[in-house]
């Protein structure tokens, strides 16, 4: 089910456009957890006891919904510092807190599962007055972590890690809930050509720079793919963004790491000419799935237990 986006443009920041970041020790990137929070503590210890240079945790978004505890995750993700992007499931919400017509009443459909995160806050959804009462009930940390969620984040890391899928001196992560398409930038597009002209004929751009470029480009364009970076499952349609004569220029790796549709096989895959992570396993969405983080710049996982 796809809810189109409506002329209220309700956050300025869609992409946090500061100084870029350039992540030196490691950092986890957790799937989509539906309302999971036994799932996301029992996660959130493994990676603590695993690694001791985590550097920031971030994920891909759909915090809410479907699972029986949305208002733990929440709070769990503002007491971890954890970023996380913007999933279709939490832009309802936000929709629904900006006061939009309608947003309350998909989200409490049964396909979409909000009706789970409502209880979660300990409204009835389907009390007379269960529109005022959720959003009076929902804290306002909340609320301002919720609404401060960005469409999209950019940043590089240093990689010199020998189990890396592909050797490389440093990558460059675009994360999105459902990433970004060959629609979203059509490779014929001037915009892609510009790219393309910059990763090829340049002596050697610096990951800053690349990281700027990225973020003021697609920047300019998230009024028309907001739509489907939230919804669209772009199953192998995935945008490569190495596809350039050279094409690891600066031994740099461009790789985009996406939730939003459930991989086959409860793992992270790595598909799209190795340019894709996917790493929604399923979590709140099927029975027994784990949730997962993919650790960069490793590009190993490490999921909840079975029965949590």
């Amino acid at each position: 089910m796809k809810f189109k986006k409506s002329c209220i443009h309700y956050v300025a920041n869609n992409i946090e456009q500061n100084k870029p970041t350039i992540f030196e020790n490691r950092v986890a990137i957790i799937g989509d957890i539906h309302g999971e929070s036994k799932k996301l503590n029992n996660l959130l210890d493994k990676i603590k006891k695993t690694y001791s240079n985590m550097e920031t945790i971030f994920c891909t978004g759909d915090l809410i919904d479907r699972g029986p505890d949305s208002k733990g995750v929440v709070q769990t993700c503002i007491d971890n510092n954890i970023v996380s992007i913007r999933g279709n499931h939490d832009d309802l919400l936000i929709r629904f807190l900006f006061g939009e017509v309608g947003a309350f009443s998909l989200c409490i459909n049964q396909g979409i599962g909000g009706f789970h995160t409502v209880k979660s806050y300990g409204i009835n959804p389907y009390g007379p007055n269960a529109p005022s009462d959720y959003r009076q009930a929902i804290p306002d940390s909340h609320k301002s972590y919720l609404t401060s969620m960005p469409m999209m984040k950019i940043f590089g890391i240093e990689s010199n890690s020998t189990s890396s899928v592909i050797p490389c001196d440093k990558i460059i992560c675009i994360l999105t809930h459902a990433g970004l398409g060959q629609e979203d930038w059509p490779y014929e597009s001037s915009v892609w050509k510009d790219y393309y002209r910059i990763t090829s004929t340049l002596p050697s751009p610096g990951i800053k720079r690349r990281i700027m470029y990225l973020e003021k480009k697609l920047s300019k364009r998230m009024e028309s793919i907001e739509d489907t970076i939230l919804w669209s499952h772009k199953r192998n349609q995935f945008l490569d963004l190495n596809i350039t004569p050279k094409k690891n220029i600066g031994n740099t790796r461009v790789i985009q790491v996406v939730g939003h549709t459930p991989t086959q096989d409860s793992k992270p895959t790595l598909h799209s000419n190795n340019s894709v992570w996917s790493i929604d396993t399923g979590c709140g969405k099927h029975e027994n799935a784990p949730l997962s983080a993919l650790i960069l710049p490793d590009e190993t996982y490490i999921q909840s237990d079975n029965d949590e």
